[in-house]
């Protein structure tokens, strides 16, 4: 393998790892940011990224991870510590992040590897009795189902959201590969509900930027929810809403299904049919 290439590997593999649990922490976009050095590295990887069209996101990675096969052991324990470092970016590191790095770790012939280092952070999954960690994602699932049983859309198109990972779940929007993620995050210094649509890719930046032009018409759409729309230094481009509340406390799960559900009606009732018109203009 190339230098760019073992590089834009463990971007990809970032890049999917901390995605994996619905939600890209601004620690975890710092990390991104600062992963590949020196700086024209990193433009050049990011001009390689932007090259892949994103339905074949998942295939050019999968080529890279078996390229990568071929490279020696040290080079691959190097990557499978910065997989592990992009997960515990935001300082914490999820089961759907750890079976990520499982998965590529995997692919790329690293597995004793990936097991080595992952011992050190997490503990083995066969030695691992039920816990508070295992209790909870029950609990966040039986909360994401009353959301998903009463949740209702003025728009008769719009289709149910279902479960994703740990503590999200997706509604999906007119325009394939997009989706609103509707989540709940507890975190170092973040404890908040929201809503998020990531617009990825060359092919959908039109999109965002028609929607930059609607912004005034949006937030008085939406009223008193808090929109946000950010380009990341990666392309990216994110439509948001969110909400400060006591994720973790019983007493605010009353809240938090009346916040997203009226949240979530308000923004599919803005979004979806300006996609749709979007899309097919």
């Amino acid at each position: 393998m190339t230098e760019l290439e073992v590089n834009l590997v463990l971007y990809m593999c970032a890049l999917t790892i901390v995605a994996a649990d619905g939600k890209v922490t601004p620690a975890e976009r710092t990390f991104l940011d600062q992963q590949i050095r020196p700086l024209a590295m990193l433009e050049a990887v990011l001009t390689a990224v932007s090259a892949i069209p994103e339905s074949d996101f998942s295939m050019e990675l999968d080529r890279l991870l078996e390229k990568a096969r071929g490279l020696g052991a040290r080079t691959k324990t190097f990557m499978v510590k910065r997989m592990i470092k992009a997960a515990k970016a935001d300082r914490r590191i999820t089961q759907e992040e750890i079976d990520c790095i499982r998965k590529f770790s995997a692919s790329m012939g690293a597995t004793h590897q990936a097991e080595r280092e992952l011992a050190e952070v997490v503990p083995r999954q066969e030695d691992r009795r039920p816990s508070q960690v295992d209790d909870q994602r029950v609990a966040n699932r039986a909360f994401w189902q009353r959301f998903i049983d009463d949740v209702g859309f003025d728009d008769p198109q719009q289709p149910k959201p279902r479960h994703g990972g740990n503590n999200w779940v997706r509604t999906d929007m007119p325009i394939p590969g997009t989706w609103l993620t509707i989540y709940r995050f507890e975190g170092t210094g973040s404890l908040e509900i929201g809503l998020f649509l990531r617009l990825s890719g060359e092919k959908l930046r039109p999109i965002y930027q028609r929607l930059l032009g609607e912004e005034a018409q949006l937030r008085q759409e939406l009223g008193d929810l808090d929109l946000k729309l950010v380009t990341h230094k990666d392309g990216d481009a994110v439509v948001s809403v969110t909400h400060n509340v006591d994720v973790a406390s019983p007493d605010s799960q009353d809240e938090q299904l009346v916040w997203l559900r009226r949240a979530a009606n308000a923004m599919v009732g803005a979004l979806r049919p300006r996609l749709a018109h979007f899309a097919g203009s």
